[in-house]
């Protein structure tokens, strides 16, 4: 028996001798230089060599042995040599395991019906049992077929059981049935004998069992056999038919292709995902659904055309008529999701295909619904060519073959196609009411029954057009002499395409004569002309063959027979149409009309037609789109349901552009000589509407040779954009134009198509009428045909300065310095997140690479490098040339190639790399960024190998003297043909098109022509500052600002055409006064020097001077500002907030543009737009005030008569102060006053503010100073109070208690002055004096029935002097602020302080103390109250404000701290704000029981306010807070239960951890007489984990707390707080028998604008600090940046005043207090480099609200979301539960949908999330995504989560 090999164990073993032969190189290496340095080595090191190379020859031993099984050993010790032995091995096993198990299957049988039938649907669904076969067509399907007679060998019954559950999973594909009889053996499956047939079934066994009384039944079995057997004849001799059409004829043509490309093109890589995903029916179905419209249908569209072939990006984008760009994107990431597979071969484009377990999930009812599946179920399609690569090849061509089918049909109607296709063939027919052409590719010898349509077809359309399709030119014809050979019927070969080339020839007349006669291979005449179409777009050959489209009606996918046919992609999705880009009536109405159906014998077009064309229309929103049967859609209505796919497109742009006359415009610019404009106009028009006017900018732009378009000039493309594609006549004046560009110009060398492009447009009119047009294409056509190249290439402007050549050679060399610099020896900064990419880099520019070895010869000059430099140019950036080299025109570099240099290294760089990214190819910002780089090098090397070229022209080249001949006739005719153009019928701007296209050939072949006119051709646009130029100088025109339309790029076109346009000199002043327009600065300048006009000196100079770092910070003060007014306007609530999204997507522009501006600086355009977007939000409010104003009127028109005059003159002046409101635009305060006009509540805090005190103080200053400055006098004698009055008792009250110099002991009139200062003074109590200084403590009052609105926000003066007492001290004599400051020093700063001070200090001194109190002892408060003060208090006392008045005007001049910036500490009463109605409903007896709410919102400081308010009701109530942070059921009630001790509201030696015990004690101590409690409030904050314990016990202690609760009489009541809304979030919770569904519970979520407002601001305001109505914008930033919650503006606030303690907040002294803040004071809190961090810190403890860390997932999903983009109408909860389980989180694998939606509404209620009107889930505002990190900080954070 042959002995196995453990190959593992070799595997392993290679490996670690491959480590150990690195380990004694590298001490071998260390050996030898000390051997060359002379040096004896260390004996450690000599040590570890001899152990090395022992451990070495062990290995060598051990390898012997253990390979000696292998069969075929290698005769060396190489570890390659090896490992490929182990390959061929492990293949070889593999093949015999597969043959074993093939073998198997074939003896398989069952007694059970079910597990019959489903081995023989096995058996048939294998397209051979023969195991190479099979494992070349169906690798995986002979994979499972081995899995699956593992599992029937395996001993039964399994062990372990997880085994079956593997077996289960890996082999779903199979019946269920089968599955489980192999694994289990139970029904049990049986094996035929050694050699028994296969297909006998268990009654043919049971033919030999004796059965009783069994003679009848025996005849009847007998009976039933013979009628079998008879039967079974015809049958017979059908299958010997049908075996005879399946034989394959010999040949050995293709033996030679099938060979090369085997070799040339190996499989490098397939991408399957799908075993490691793992999508079910459910994934795939939501994936599909997903996205926008456009990326929805698109899916859908693939997913179909997957399912049945290979397909490639090019193909699929020219089906869908759509970006490539976008069809690349969907592709890689549903490869990268599993839903696809992707295949890598060396040298062809990469593809795609559905993998095979996907399909059992396919076949799902709800998937097939989606797809709109109404066929047979789906299979895996069979292979069709073998090897693989011949598979690819095949589909290739069959998209090369089906899109030149579509161009050639053009706009033809009534179109069909069908296929046919063998292993290695394929015949694709297409047919319209004209014309029927047959596209053949062969590379394996066809079957007789395909070969028999292929003659049918002949013969049924004799006059059909054939083309071949080959891989290389050898192949076309080893095609052509197959059939030659095996057709009845002469082949006219009309036309061939070869992969190898790109390049459709179509075949000459005279050789389609010699073959039609039987020639054979007859050689083509050398200059017989030739008709090339390329299926090229204009740029990129293979990928844009969408371009070369027609409009005409679209097939849908068909299904092909069971003999392997293939449906017609061109079927797939009524192709798929994304009515979204079919904005005109009559492409509608085109693409809407219905196709007929043909019945042909291989297949019809029409079945999948319904499917793809339903999936894509799955999105239920206009944009999305597939073309619906004409009768369920208009023209008119699919013109009007056209969107635009682009990200940057505007979402009006379609209706803004219906507005506009574009047509008339253009013309208008053409008319005047403004090629720029127009070549600008219809370019952003083509990018916004392509189906309207992507023809005419095709055909504009090849008739100007506009540089915007990059294009490239070839006949088989003009005859493509002017005759092929043009839905009607072509304009005759641009098709002539383009054709002088295209036969002067050197793009295409054998440009065979010249002659064929002439003589189609022989017919022109125009070349009639013009004398001397004609000829001069003639002459042209007639120079490049025989020089193979154009004429410009030896023009007089080339070669009459060859200085000038060498000059720009120079400059080629310093740039190519440059790029060397930055790219190969520049700094790569590394870090983990784009490793990746870091190493793609260093691939790419290796400095001992291709690419940097060109760079440094361009850059050292060396011409010796020149043939070098060039083949590397020409091989590796070029577009491959028809026949020859390559011509060096940046237009002929190619974006393919450069694509395939990333995707070459990015594949390298992979296994470099120990953890690779999600997408399995390099997109995105990283891409992008290679692919310009790229193209700046490859643009370089192609100009420096083009003028050295140049320079190398000279007498000897063979072409001059026929340049030098034709030269005076071309220039003869071309004249003649300018003064002609005029008299023309033309229009007048297709004349001024020719006529500028011959003036310029005109001016170059006289060498009156400069090359940088190119460059410059839209240099005008920087006489105005509407349209930005790039680098390059090209017009920035395909983005759109946000909804502003008068920055719509069409319309900024239209007004720089309309404006004048002043001269460089004028518009660069205009930029140097401010217009911050750098870039176009630098521009103008450059544009001025090339052309030898260069500005001033004094100009240059100063604009050397304009500093980059200042216009950008100049931009983020316009930025900042505009943001601060932004947010100002939404608090004014002039941007509503029913139009969904309005200001974050305002705020998303300008960011966007803002980003954009600095990469040129052009700030002042940036301005532009930001004074737009004002303007725009300004004229938007008006319609709210209008609103407004009418209900007012409405008001005061329905108000009942006013009681008395007081009550009018209060009405009178409410409205007054509304309209105030309205008129300025804050309709926020104006309509919060309109709901609140009838009330008689007290004015809202902001209104509050109104009543400055302070500055109220401050306008008496002088008039009080002047009174009372005399201090030899008593107060009272130089204070006459007037009248008799409640007020003027009160001031005199004042005056007689102020303290008197030499009394000894004042107590008394301290407590009368403090009483009438307001202060509810329970004793004042003399201390020793401090030094000379009288001291004093005085203690307040507790407030009496527990609630009290303090009129201050200083607990120090206030709650906290209940229990700790504030000193008072009295000095008297003369003092200035510094004497102050000395003598508060002296007594020290340990306790809150009030000064009463018997001296008037001047308004300077005051001024002076309040800033050295700031800056020398913040530590401590100073009161002054000077006899200026007192004075001022007494004359205008008010004993209902006295108190506030009192601290309101002193308080400013000292500091003091209110803001409580961690939550763990207390919240003084004082500055508890807002939250009237959550208290209320806590205290309440008959409030809610439960409330939740994330951090930051002032939870715990609302269940302590509500303690500290019961607690000091006066009649015994109790209230009690416990926190039970982290403890379960038991541990809750052992802390409670202490509390209650510890409180001495139960005994002092109760404790308990039993609940029921805990209640009893409870409603003992309620029902007690003796120190009764009226009422007991319990509040359990922190309770997450205690209420999550509960429900192990059914939530008992709820019970027993609810019990208490419902004695009556309101005695008791149980509040608790936690951070989740577990009703919500556990539906167990919700169960009619749990307590939890019966309690009350209270949100609690961010403040109001009125309640953060009042926070913010009448704090602030009582120290001074005021926002003034100018800065209003600040407070709404502030509040912006704090979210509304109350923690973080408490930390913004704390900040704020903490700023004062340095440098005095930049405020100056002579005119503080009172402190208007303004952006200094911010920045001073911005600057702190904690502050911000301590932001995002409690923004992300916000998230983080407990160890599952739910709200930090979402967060962070919902943000991965945001960078995808796919949907910015924003995400489901499904979305974010999908997107978890992809990433393979398990906290969200463990959430139900339900859970993540209550998850996500408490975001919302967090004010985190916002519900779209669409329902919805978005940020709430952009700064929160912004927050989040970039991208790879969010997939580090994700990895995190993956790793738990």
């Amino acid at each position: 028996m042959e002995k196995r090999v453990d190959v593992k164990a070799l595997y392993e073993l290679l490996d670690d001798a491959e480590r150990r032969l690195e380990d004694a190189a590298r001490e071998m290496r260390l050996l030898l230089e000390d051997a060359e340095q002379k040096a004896l080595p260390e004996e450690e090191a000599v040590r570890a060599l001899r152990d090395s190379l022992k451990e070495i020859s062990d290995m060598r031993t051990e390898l012997a042995a253990k390979g000696a099984a292998l069969g075929a050993a290698p005769s060396s010790f190489a570890i390659a040599d090896w490992r490929r032995a182990l390959a061929v091995y492990e293949e070889k096993r593999a093949n015999e395991a597969g043959r074993e198990a093939l073998a198997l299957l074939q003896r398989l049988y069952s007694e059970d019906e079910e597990c019959q039938s489903a081995i023989e649907t096995l058996r048939a669904s294998c397209p051979s049992l023969e195991a190479d076969a099979l494992g070349r067509k169906k690798p995986d399907l002979l994979r499972d077929i081995k899995l699956l007679m593992e599992a029937f060998r395996q001993k039964k019954p399994l062990k372990p059981e997880s085994k079956l559950l593997k077996y289960g999973m890996k082999l779903a594909r199979f019946p269920e049935k089968l599955v489980i009889a192999a694994a289990t053996g139970d029904p049990p499956l049986l094996l035929h004998e050694q050699g028994e047939a296969a297909d006998e079934t268990p009654a043919a066994e049971e033919a030999d069992v004796p059965h009783d009384g069994s003679d009848g039944k025996e005849a009847a079995r007998a009976e039933k056999e013979n009628a079998a057997a008879c039967a079974a004849a015809p049958a017979a001799a059908d299958a010997s038919a049908k075996e005879a059409q399946d034989e394959r004829i010999a040949t050995t043509l293709f033996e030679r292709i099938r060979e090369k490309y085997t070799t040339e093109h190996p499989l490098l890589e397939i991408e399957d995902h799908s075993a490691e995903k793992n999508p079910t029916a459910k994934t795939i179905k939501n994936y599909l659904k997903q996205g926008t419209a456009t990326i929805g249908s698109l899916r859908r569209f693939v997913m179909i055309l997957g399912s049945c072939r290979m397909i490639g990006a090019p193909w699929v984008a020219a089906q869908a008529k759509t970006d490539i760009a976008l069809v690349k994107s969907v592709l890689a990431d549903m490869a990268e999701r599993g839903f696809l597979r992707l295949l890598h071969f060396r040298g062809l484009p990469d593809m795609y295909d559905v993998p095979a377990r996907l399909y059992p999930e396919l076949r799902a009812k709800e998937v097939l619904r989606l797809l709109h599946w109404k066929k047979k179920s789906l299979q895996p399609p069979e292979e069709i060519a073998d090897p693989l690569v011949l598979e690819v090849l095949f589909n290739l061509l069959y998209e090369q073959g089906d899109l030149h089918a579509d161009r050639r049909k053009g706009a033809l109607h009534g179109k069909e196609t069908d296929w046919y296709g063998d292993e290695g063939c394929f015949l694709l027919t297409s047919r319209t009411a004209l014309r029927e052409e047959h596209y053949i590719f062969m590379a394996a010898p066809p079957t007789v029954k395909w070969l028999e349509k292929v003659r049918a077809a002949r013969r049924k359309a004799p006059e059909s057009v054939l083309y071949l399709l080959g891989a290389d030119a050898q192949h076309i014809e080893e095609i052509r002499a197959f059939l030659e050979e095996h057709c009845e019927t002469a082949l006219k070969v009309a036309g061939t395409y070869t992969w190898e080339e790109d390049v459709w020839k179509e075949t000459s007349a005279d050789e389609a004569k010699v073959r039609a006669e039987g020639a054979g291979n007859a050689a083509i005449e050398k200059n017989a002309p030739k008709e090339e179409t390329t299926a090229d777009s204009l740029q990129e050959p293979k990928s844009a063959s969408a371009d070369a489209r027609g409009a005409g009606d679209e097939e849908a996918l068909g299904e092909g027979a069971a003999s392997g046919e293939m449906p017609t992609m061109e079927a797939a999705s009524a192709r798929v149409q994304l009515v979204a880009e079919m904005p005109t009536a009559d492409a509608a109405t085109i693409a809407a009309e219905p196709t007929q159906p043909m019945a042909t014998e291989s297949m019809t077009a029409q079945p999948m037609a319904e499917d793809a064309a339903s999936a894509a229309q799955e999105t239920p929103t206009a944009a999305t789109a597939v073309i619906p049967p004409v009768e369920e859609m208009s023209a008119e209505e699919a013109a009007s349901a056209a969107a635009l796919a682009k990200d940057t497109a505007l979402p009006g742009a379609s209706a803004i552009m219906k507005s506009m006359h574009i047509e008339q415009h253009l013309h208008a610019m053409l008319e005047c000589g403004d090629f720029a404009s127009a070549s600008a106009y219809i370019h952003a028009a083509a990018h916004f509407v392509p189906d309207s006017w992507k023809q005419l900018n095709q055909e504009l732009s090849y008739a100007l040779f506009a540089p915007l378009q990059k294009i490239r000039y070839s006949s088989d493309v003009l005859t493509d954009v002017y005759f092929t594609q043009s839905m009607g006549e072509p304009h005759e004046g641009l098709a002539v134009s383009a054709m002088l560009w295209n036969f002067y110009l050197d793009h295409t060398s054998y440009d065979y198509g010249m002659q064929s492009l002439l003589g189609t447009a022989k017919s022109f009119d125009l070349l009639k009428e013009a004398a001397g047009l004609s000829d001069a294409l003639y002459i042209l056509m007639q120079f490049k045909t025989e020089a193979q190249s154009g004429a410009d290439k030896y023009a007089d402007y080339r070669l009459k300065d060859k200085s000038r050549m060498e000059e720009r050679v120079k400059e080629l060399q310093r740039k190519a310095r440059e790029y060397e610099n930055t790219f190969v020896r520049g700094h790569i900064t590394e870090n983990g997140s784009n490793r990746r990419f870091i190493e793609t880099q260093k691939l790419m520019f290796a400095p001992d690479g291709n690419l940097a070895n060109a760079l440094h010869s361009v850059a050292e000059g060396e011409r010796e490098m020149f043939d070098l430099v060039r083949d590397y140019v020409a091989e590796a950036f070029l577009e491959d040339a028809e026949e020859g080299a390559p011509h060096f025109e940046m237009q002929n570099v190619s974006a393919d190639k450069i694509d395939r240099l990333i995707d070459d290294c990015w594949h390298r760089a992979g296994s470099l790399v120990l953890i690779q990214r999600r997408s399995s190819k390099l997109v995105g910002a990283f891409r992008s960024s290679l692919q310009k780089r790229l193209e700046k090098i490859a643009v370089l090397l192609t100009q420096w190998v083009k003028c050295s070229d140049a320079l190398g022209i000279d007498e000897t080249n063979s072409c001059l003297p026929a340049y030098r001949k034709m030269h005076g006739r071309l220039l003869e005719q071309l004249e003649k043909a300018q003064e002609s153009i005029q008299e023309t019928d033309l229009p007048t701007w297709e004349r001024q098109v020719v006529s500028r296209t011959i003036g310029e050939i005109v001016r170059r072949l006289r060498g009156d022509y400069d090359e940088k006119e190119q460059r410059f051709f839209y240099a005008d646009f920087l006489r105005t500052p509407y349209v930005l130029l790039d680098e390059d100088f090209l017009p920035r025109v395909t983005q759109s600002v946000g909804d502003l339309e008068s920055f719509f790029p069409l319309r900024r076109i239209e007004q720089h055409f309309a404006a004048e346009k002043p001269a460089f000199a004028v518009r660069l002043q205009e930029i140097l006064d401010g217009s911050d327009d750098l870039g176009s600065a630098r521009l103008i300048v450059s544009y001025l020097d090339a052309t030898g006009e260069p500005p001033a000196p004094e100009v240059c100079a100063m604009i050397e001077r304009m500093e980059p770092d200042s216009i950008i910070a100049h931009a983020e003060r316009v930025k900042k500002e505009f943001i601060e007014s932004l947010e100002l306007a939404q608090s004014y609530g002039q941007i509503e907030s029913a139009i969904e999204d309005k200001k974050e997507k305002i705020l998303e522009t300008v960011e966007a543009w803002f980003v954009r501006c600095r990469e040129n600086l052009d700030y002042g355009f940036f301005a532009a737009i930001v004074e737009a977007f004002k303007k725009k939000i300004d004229d938007d409010a008006e319609h709210r005030g209008k609103a407004l104003r009418t209900e007012l009127d409405k008001l005061q028109t329905t108000l009942p008569p006013a009681a008395d005059e007081e009550e009018s003159e209060r009405r009178a002046a409410k409205i007054k102060k509304i309209r105030r409101m309205i008129d300025i635009k804050n309709y926020t305060v104006a309509e919060d006053m309109l709901h609140r006009f009838g009330e008689d509540a007290d004015d809202s805090p902001l209104e509050s503010l109104q009543t400055d005190e302070l500055r109220d103080f401050l306008r008496f200053y002088e008039s009080s100073y002047n009174k009372v400055y005399r201090p030899n006098r008593t107060l009272s004698s130089l204070l006459h109070l007037h009248g008799r009055n409640k007020e003027t008792r009160g001031g005199e009250a004042l005056l007689n208690a102020w303290p008197k110099f030499g009394s000894s002991n004042q107590s008394d009139m301290i407590g009368k002055l403090l009483r009438g200062l307001g202060f509810s003074v329970a004793s004042v109590k003399a201390l020793s004096p401090i030094g000379k200084t009288e001291n004093y403590e005085a203690l307040l009052e507790e407030a009496a029935g527990g609630r009290r609105n303090y009129a201050h926000p200083f607990a120090a003066f206030g709650s906290r002097a209940t229990q700790t007492p504030f000193r008072v001290i009295c000095l008297y004599g003369k003092f200035d602020a510094d004497a102050l400051i000395d003598r508060f020093k002296e007594i020290g700063t340990a306790k809150p302080t009030l000064v009463f001070l018997d001296y008037a200090l001047q308004k300077d001194q005051r001024n002076h103390l309040a800033r050295k109190t700031k800056l020398e002892i913040p530590e401590c408060c100073f009161a002054v109250i000077d006899r200026v003060v007192i004075s001022y208090l007494a004359e205008h006392y008010a004993e209902t404000k006295i108190n506030r008045m009192t601290l309101s005007i002193t308080m400013p001049y000292t500091f003091y701290q209110p803001y409580i910036p961690n939550a763990a500490n207390a919240m003084p009463p004082e500055m508890f704000m807002g939250r009237k109605e959550a208290l209320d409903k806590i205290v309440n007896p008959q409030g809610e029981n439960i409330v939740y709410g994330g951090r930051q919102l002032g939870k715990s400081a609302l269940l302590r306010m509500a303690e500290y308010t019961v607690n000091r009701m006066g009649d015994g109530s109790r209230a009690l807070m416990v926190d039970v942070k982290s403890r379960g059921v038991e541990e809750a009630a052992l802390r409670i239960s202490r509390e209650f001790a510890d409180r001495k509201i139960l005994a002092a030696d109760f404790e308990t951890r039993d609940w029921a015990e805990l209640a009893r004690a409870i409603r003992l101590r309620l029902d007690e007489k003796e120190a009764r409690i009226p009422y007991l409030l319990l509040l359990i904050d922190e309770a997450d984990a205690f209420i999550e314990s509960c429900k192990a016990v059914d939530y008992r202690p709820f019970e027993e707390l609810k019990n208490i609760q419902t004695i009556g009489q309101e005695r008791f009541k149980f509040v608790i707080a936690g951070l989740r809304n577990v009703v919500r979030f556990d539906k167990e919770a919700l169960s009619k028998n749990s307590v939890l569904a019966h309690l009350k519970s209270y949100t609690v979520r961010p403040f109001s604008v009125m309640e953060a407002r009042e926070l913010l601001e009448v704090p602030l305001a009582c120290l001074g600090l005021r926002f003034s109505e100018e800065k209003q914008a600040l407070v709404s930033t502030i509040l912006a940046t704090t979210n509304y919650f109350p923690g973080l503006i408490q930390l913004y606030c704390y900040k704020l005043l903490e700023a004062m303690k340095k440098d005095y907040a930049g405020y100056e002294e002579a005119n503080t207090p009172p402190y208007e803040i303004n952006e200094k004071h911010i920045k001073k809190v911005l600057a702190e480099a904690d502050f911000m961090q301590d932001i995002y810190n409690k923004f992300d403890i916000t998230l983080r609200v407990d160890e599952d860390c739910y709200y930090h997932i979402l967060a962070i999903l919902m943000a991965a979301l945001y960078h995808d983009g796919e949907n910015p109408e924003g995400y489901l909860p499904k979305d974010l539960l999908e997107r978890g389980k992809d990433y393979g989180i398990k906290k969200m694998e463990m959430l139900s949908l339900e859970n993540v939606h209550a998850l996500m509404e408490e975001l919302r209620e967090l004010n985190i999330f916002r519900l779209t009107a669409g329902g919805r889930y978005l940020f709430a505002r952009y700064n929160f995504f912004q927050l989040m990190g970039s991208k790879e900080h969010l997939e580090d954070e994700l990895l995190t989560y993956m790793e738990e």
